[in-house]
């Protein structure tokens, strides 16, 4: 494979959802005469809501013509599991993307080997990793061959509770961190890494584009990972200031570990927080921030907040009547700026552990 090709083949990956890289790649093809540019051009076609008839019979005869072909180095896993596996021949905009890849388990997916001498048609662009291991993460993310798209996630499934990348596995993530330029989303679901692996993370490498002054990071979740207050004094003390989306549920994260992040420049942008195991007064440092929308957290916690909160209409607090523990934080911050003296009484009475009611 050419510097040329590859350089297409990063910027599909870099932007997943914009059809305008693909095209590029598409006309380059064209030029060498590769049937894919027009299988690809189709595709997109197709996927932005144009089902013509010619359109639908010219890939059917492409495919006819040549998907054995492209499907010759792709490795099929023995047993399928339905759609979920994400390797079962099928196309999208011109390329196999692969959903969900269990490695460790040949018989349900490739191993990590075989995932990382895929052929290019089949791009692994948006790889939902399932139990894996601290081994199959830095196989695969030190491998030069994979191009990493904007969005990682490795998530666990109960029957394979042995399989979780930990410290090991969020080293290998933090060794990969330069080559993640475009990196947006970054899920680890309970994988275990602990401080010590959310450090290595926080204070990894990570480049930031031409024209930009930080790296692009905008959504992580590190939920149920043994996070503690001093793994949220990492966090406060990254450069993830694009930040907005947080997911730290299921830790074993408290009230101080919440003050620390609050008063920190990564808190700034944040408009969603999923967290637990906090007070009312933390709920309401959270709420304050000045771009949070909703937080996500215990019923019972939402019940509390409903107390403190006095005569305020219940609904105000909520997303939705239907959600018993997602505070609507955008219309209680205004409710509580907008009451002057009260407002300024029920906070301070919370951080003081002293509760006030309404007006």
């Amino acid at each position: 494979m050419t510097d040329r090709e590859m350089g297409f083949l990063s910027a599909v990956a870099d932007a997943y959802d914009d059809d305008a890289p693909r095209l590029l790649y598409a006309d380059w093809l064209d030029e060498r005469g590769d049937p894919r540019g027009e299988f690809i051009r189709i595709q997109c076609l197709l996927a932005s809501g144009k089902d013509e008839a010619e359109l639908l019979r010219r890939q059917s005869k492409l495919l006819e013509a040549h998907r054995n072909k492209w499907l010759a180095d792709v490795p099929m896993p023995q047993v399928g599991i339905g759609s979920e596996s994400g390797i079962d021949g099928q196309f999208e905009r011109g390329f196999i993307t692969i959903n969900h890849y269990y490695p460790g388990h040949s018989e349900y997916t490739l191993t990590s080997d075989q995932f990382c001498n895929l052929p290019l048609c089949v791009l692994p662009l948006n790889p939902n990793f399932i139990a894996m291991n601290a081994e199959d993460a830095r196989k695969i993310l030190s491998n030069p061959r994979i191009i990493i798209p904007q969005r990682i996630s490795i998530d666990w499934r109960s029957v394979w509770r042995q399989d979780f990348i930990r410290e090991e596995g969020a080293e290998a993530i933090a060794n990969a961190a330069p080559n993640m330029l475009n990196l947006k989303h970054l899920s680890l679901c309970t994988q275990y890494i602990g401080d010590a692996g959310f450090k290595s993370i926080m204070e990894a490498k990570f480049p930031i584009a031409q024209g930009e002054r930080h790296p692009k990071l905008t959504r992580l979740d590190v939920s149920g990972n043994q996070i503690t207050d001093k793994g949220m004094g990492y966090l406060a003390d990254s450069p993830f200031y694009h930040l907005k989306e947080l997911n730290v549920s299921n830790n074993l994260i408290t009230n101080a570990g919440v003050k620390t992040f609050v008063g920190s420049k990564v808190a700034k942008n944040l408009t969603s927080i999923i967290v637990d195991g906090i007070s009312v007064s933390s709920l309401i440092d959270l709420t304050m921030l000045p771009n949070m929308e909703t937080i996500h957290t215990s019923e019972n916690l939402c019940r509390q907040l409903e107390v403190y909160v006095g005569d305020m209409n219940r609904w105000t607090l909520r997303s939705g009547e239907d959600d018993s523990r997602t505070i609507n934080a955008a219309k209680l911050r205004g409710q509580i700026n907008g009451r002057g003296d009260w407002g300024r009484r029920l906070i301070e009475g919370l951080r003081d552990e002293a509760g006030v009611g309404g007006p």
